[in-house]
């Protein structure tokens, strides 16, 4: 099995690149799929998180699918977003899982409720915690959610910094760069924040992988087009 999880994931990484039943919580198996190798090689965000206060890492085996493991569409939801991940459980072989069941998004998130009120709304990318947070005017947390960043090969880095969205997109947005050399590849609610770099909609196997862009899932992509105007400023850290 091991060797097999070893041969996707270079595949499903070279996929990646064109563009810019039960509930674990409660199920008797639940310890039987704890821990997974501190040693782990595998690219996948979150693996410092296991065994600590708040959440633990979990076995994925053949066959279990989100929806099988989280029947409920919320708890879904959330475990994917921890995962930062909108791809299908099939290319993992282990996922981050909250220990306390009632555990909500907002509970979860990993940046602070208050910041510096300010002039314009801000929206703050975490790439160490591939993540981001929109916060409005007054610097309250409005929303946080996953993100996949660029890869960290020194080429294709997500650039940090402060920057102000120049441009946004709709639906229809499309690469005028990857893939190489027409372009063309889909790039959903697309928001422009620095040169050809971007927020938007796109694959996001939980770990960084983009040429630069900042990848989103399709229900972040969409909230953050509708809640961030032309000039929402842009934190990358």
């Amino acid at each position: 099995m091991q060797f097999i999880k070893k041969l996707i994931i270079p595949i499903v990484i070279a996929s990646l690149n064109a563009g810019c039943g039960y509930n674990v919580y409660e199920s008797d198996n639940f310890a039987e799929r704890s821990a997974i190798s501190s040693n782990s090689s595998d690219p996948f965000w979150g693996k410092e998180l296991c065994n600590t206060a708040e959440y633990k890492c979990i076995r994925v085996y053949r066959g279990d699918t989100w929806a099988k493991l989280f029947p409920n569409e919320e708890q879904k939801k959330l475990v994917m977003t921890l995962n930062r991940t909108n791809m299908a459980l099939k290319y993992r072989s282990w996922i981050i899982v909250p220990r306390d069941v009632t555990a909500t998004k907002r509970s979860l998130s990993p940046f602070p409720e208050k910041i510096a009120s300010s002039t314009k709304k801000k929206i703050v990318i975490s790439v160490p915690k591939q993540a981001y947070a929109a916060y409005d005017r007054n610097g309250n947390l409005v929303r946080w959610g996953a993100v996949n960043t660029g890869r960290e090969d020194g080429e294709h880095l997500t650039p940090r910094g402060r920057f102000s969205i120049y441009r946004k997109q709709g639906a229809e947005c499309k690469s005028s760069k990857y893939p190489i050399p027409t372009g063309g590849s889909p790039m959903p609610y697309c928001m422009h924040f620095y040169k050809g770099y971007a927020l938007h909609e796109y694959q996001m196997p939980g770990f960084a992988i983009s040429h630069g862009c900042v990848r989103l899932k399709m229900s972040d992509a969409k909230w953050l087009y509708s809640f961030s105007p032309v000039g929402t400023e842009v934190v990358i850290k």
